[in-house]
């Protein structure tokens, strides 16, 4: 995850491939906590500084790109909750998704997030690779019974499903 937040230990390791003396105490800084290390710590996690970043500001620290795989973490999954019914879609899975996106403060560079940049640019009908688990919204197995929703944290798609799910049963009878 080149575009992911570094953590200390990234900073500690980048330290012992500096060239330069300057970068490489500045580096050793951050990790001891020092309070000028601390104060560029925070502004790095401010700035949303990412792998790269770090890799751009220290330009001697240049790490064999066999370490540099260790030393950069894979990519997380992302979860999306899913925002359609199997009764109304049963051969697609329908998202919504809000892009991510900011602009870094210092540098004023717009920045879109990994997984939401990545789906803005596909075409209509393309296919991502994906993972599916159990749903834990339980309906009552009668329709008639009301259903009470709250989405913290994930939006309008649970209920966009739900409601769907139960227009569904309704044309069914």
């Amino acid at each position: 995850d080149v575009f992911g937040k570094p953590n200390k230990k990234f900073f500690d390791t980048l330290s012992l491939f500096a060239k330069d003396e300057e970068e490489k105490a500045i580096l050793e800084s951050i990790v001891a906590g020092s309070d000028e290390g601390k104060a560029l710590y925070r502004d790095l996690v401010q700035d949303y500084a990412h792998h790269a970043d770090v890799l751009k500001r220290f330009p001697s620290a240049r790490p064999p790109v066999e370490h540099l795989i260790n030393m950069i973490p894979p990519l997380k999954p992302r979860s999306y909750s899913i925002a359609s019914s199997p009764l109304m879609h049963p051969d697609m899975i329908q998202l919504c998704v809000v892009q991510v996106d900011w602009t870094v403060e210092s540098t004023k560079e717009f920045r879109i997030g990994e997984a939401t940049g990545y789906m803005k640019v596909q075409q209509p009908g393309a296919q991502i690779m994906c993972a599916v688990r159990q749903s834990a919204i339980v309906l009552p197995k009668d329709p008639k019974d009301p259903v009470l929703m709250a989405g913290m944290g994930t939006g309008l798609a649970p209920w966009r499903a739900v409601t769907q799910e139960r227009v569904m049963q309704k044309r069914q009878g």
